[in-house]
């Protein structure tokens, strides 16, 4: 493989690996008789350790320019962390060994993105990181699809890392001048209104997908293969909708970009709350493939180009989607056992209207 596609590779890896393991454990938790509310707090652990991490290894690539040593690490964890998520057998295991897992991905994801920004045709290859990590999830979720079984699902997510640490190995060491001009607090408060709006959005979506495999499976008769199926669907359009932004949308600025996303979440969520077959949301998940496209591509493209911490902007919004995680599948348990699963799809697109309001203060 050539080294200018490694970064591509780890990406499509990683993503792949969090998919089949986010596919799996809700399912496993119903299986060993844990509740909805259970399953929230698990998904909370994950999102709340990845909060942590993103932060802390984000700021530690920008004070040592060493976004290669980073990634090679949090991807060696990984391989532990996922794999062991074999041993996960009653809630306590499952809170412990999510969020291991939520760390090893804080340390690889972001200081990747910073790894590419400054080199030739930066907003293309940003654009097609991003989509080789949908690639990834779509993956996850095909292969969940086909295997159907958790146990040998786990242990496929720990290679997928493992391919990951040796791909990792082969990154080219680069120079990198150390970004020491602001803090993490400037740069929090410098972009607070776009963090302020993906969180709001998240938190909706996080409050969806908490419980999705159970909606799909509970609600509309879905089976396991369909389940993965959507998924894929959802995440490998983002592939090709990705790399397009990336070539063609270079004369648009971040912020434009992202608030399309916020007005395709809005209406793809309140959608998604009104279906009443799975093969009705074959055509929302496309929407939603969209959405999410222009929300992330949008972000980093604005936090890389505005702002000299480049690792610590986009660990932040990492953080931002961990702390989503947090609330949103908490949420997502309570609203669905007081109202329905269906009214996690309103509450995410009154959300996503909400980050909308919030992102005409982007600067």
């Amino acid at each position: 493989m050539r080294r200018e596609y490694h970064p591509y590779a780890i990406m499509l890896a990683v993503n792949a690996a969090i998919s089949l393991s986010a596919l799996f454990v809700p399912l496993l938790a119903k299986d060993i008789g844990l509740s909805l509310a259970d399953i929230g707090i698990i998904g909370s652990a994950y999102g709340l350790a990845s909060f942590f991490s993103y932060t802390i290894f984000g700021k530690l690539a920008d004070l040592t320019g060493k976004e290669k040593e980073i990634v090679c690490a949090g991807l060696c964890v990984g391989t532990i962390f996922f794999g062991m998520q074999i041993y996960m057998k009653d809630f306590l295991s499952m809170i412990v060994l999510r969020a291991m897992a939520g760390i090893s991905v804080g340390m690889c994801t972001f200081p990747l993105f910073s790894y590419i920004f400054g080199t030739k045709d930066y907003r293309q290859k940003i654009g097609w990181l991003a989509g080789f990590g949908s690639l990834g999830w779509a993956m996850g979720y095909l292969i969940a699809g086909v295997v159907g079984r958790w146990r040998e699902g786990f242990m496929i997510a720990g290679l997928f890392f493992a391919f990951g640490f040796l791909t990792s190995l082969g990154l080219k060491s680069q120079e990198r001048t150390r970004r020491l001009n602001s803090s993490v607090k400037e740069i929090l408060a410098r972009n607070l209104p776009l963090y302020l709006s993906y969180f709001l959005r998240h938190t909706g979506a996080y409050a969806v997908w908490a419980i999705f495999p159970v909606f799909l499976k509970e609600e509309l008769g879905t089976p396991i293969f369909w389940i993965g199926m959507l998924d894929a669907i959802n995440t490998g359009s983002q592939f090709f909708i990705m790399g397009t932004l990336g070539r063609k949308a270079g004369s648009w600025n971040g912020r434009k970009i992202f608030r399309i996303g916020l007005i395709l979440s809005t209406s793809a969520f309140l959608l998604y709350s009104v279906v009443t077959s799975y093969l009705q949301l074959i055509p929302v998940m496309l929407m939603i493939a969209g959405a999410w496209s222009f929300l992330y591509i949008g972000a980093l493209t604005h936090l890389l180009e505005k702002n000299a911490g480049k690792a610590t902007s986009t660990g932040l919004l990492g953080s931002t989607i961990s702390l989503s995680m947090v609330v949103g599948p908490v949420l997502g348990g309570f609203v669905s056992h007081v109202a329905g699963m269906r009214m996690t799809g309103v509450l995410a697109g009154i959300l996503s209207l909400g980050g909308f309001v919030c992102s005409r203060f982007i600067k």
